[in-house]
């Protein structure tokens, strides 16, 4: 894109100029002044790969153009684009020094090419000004979206901490109960104490591999102080979920595939909440009236997937958090997750693949 905004950049560059150019002052464009233009508007290609390389070339062809004898530009619009990606994209004080020399430079040229006066000084000044606060301001909405994203993702993170500390309080609570209990197989019917130690020892690997992630993610304070016992729901719960989803108006159809099987406690809360947030989206952005759910046991994994005959709008609606906590619930698993339109741009599909033995 960059590429073919170069391009039209220089064609539109040489058109104006020769449409503008008064043959009464006897300049006229010749092959020079036509490399020279398209020389400031190629760089606009590689603006987003090093926008201080494109500055160079782009700053250096216009202030060549500009002392040379050539008839006036109209606006120089491949180093205007160049000035605001340089203020939008570079590091902070590498776009300042950029800046200041800009205006130094066209400062310079005019005053070298001796017929400029004031309104000239000022117009070049005033329009290269209005893009660099442009990239500003570009720079501060990026800023501003970047912060609000990776505050989700915190805040994201955190909860699926809190939801896995909870599937762990619960085994270790069952790990006690079940060992309170061993002591009393122990004496009453020793040949059973064995199935008693397995209990133990198969809860706490569980346990362990769930605290594992838990130290994986961010962990916010506890506003509660006190873990819950109880444990977290699973797949078992996607019935109320797609109750309260038809409730909304969204009619939803649940298959699955494969022979279903229990699946760790924290991988069943995530595949569940996947899908609660997949069928929110539905609900709030794609307008759906209609989304089927599918969940999938496969050899090591468990995959959901969620598609809707929305307006394929989940993606961009809203400040797109939703999909970000998604990802991340995939991610603290080690799985993957894709989402975005359904091909001709009806409907939205999301589809997680969760690690699962």
């Amino acid at each position: 894109m960059d590429s073919l905004l170069a391009a039209v950049c220089a064609v539109v560059s040489i058109v104006t100029v020769l449409a503008t150019d008064d043959p009464q002052h006897g300049l006229g464009l010749d092959d020079a002044g036509a490399a020279l233009l398209v020389l400031q508007c190629a760089p606009v290609a590689i603006r987003r790969v090093n926008p201080v390389v494109a500055w160079v070339v782009a700053g250096a062809a216009a202030t060549a153009y500009g002392v040379g004898e050539f008839p006036d530009t109209v606006l120089d619009v491949g180093p205007l684009i160049v000035i605001y990606t340089v203020a939008a994209d570079a590091p902070r004080r590498v776009a300042t020094v950029l800046g200041v020399l800009t205006g130094v430079s066209i400062l310079a040229a005019l005053a070298y090419a001796g017929d400029a006066d004031a309104k000239d000084f000022s117009y070049n000044i005033l329009v290269y000004a209005v893009a660099w606060v442009a990239g500003e301001h570009q720079r501060a909405r990026d800023a501003a979206r970047a912060g609000a994203a990776a505050a989700a993702v915190t805040g994201e993170r955190a909860r699926i901490a809190h939801e896995l500390h909870d599937v762990v309080a619960h085994h270790v609570s069952m790990m006690v109960v079940q060992a309170e209990g061993g002591a009393s197989v122990v004496a009453a019917a020793p040949e059973r104490a064995a199935e008693a130690f397995d209990a133990i020892s198969a809860t706490g690997r569980e346990a362990m591999t769930e605290l594992r992630r838990v130290l994986g993610v961010l962990r916010e304070p506890d506003e509660g102080g006190s873990a819950a016992l109880a444990p977290q729901p699973g797949l078992a719960a996607l019935g109320g979920v797609v109750e309260r989803v038809g409730q909304a108006g969204v009619r939803v159809d649940v298959r699955t595939e494969g022979i279903a099987r229990a699946l760790p406690a924290a991988v069943d809360l995530s595949a569940l909440r996947i899908i609660q947030e997949a069928l929110t989206n539905s609900v709030r952005h794609g307008r759906a009236a209609h989304a089927t759910v599918v969940v999938r046991y496969l050899d090591g994994a468990v995959e959901v997937e969620v598609v809707d005959d929305g307006t394929g709008g989940a993606a961009g609606a809203g400040n797109g958090h939703g999909l970000l906590g998604m990802r991340e619930r995939a991610a603290a698993f080690g799985g993957s997750l894709d989402a975005g339109p359904r091909p001709g741009g009806k409907g939205f599909a999301v589809t997680a693949r969760l690690p699962a033995p």
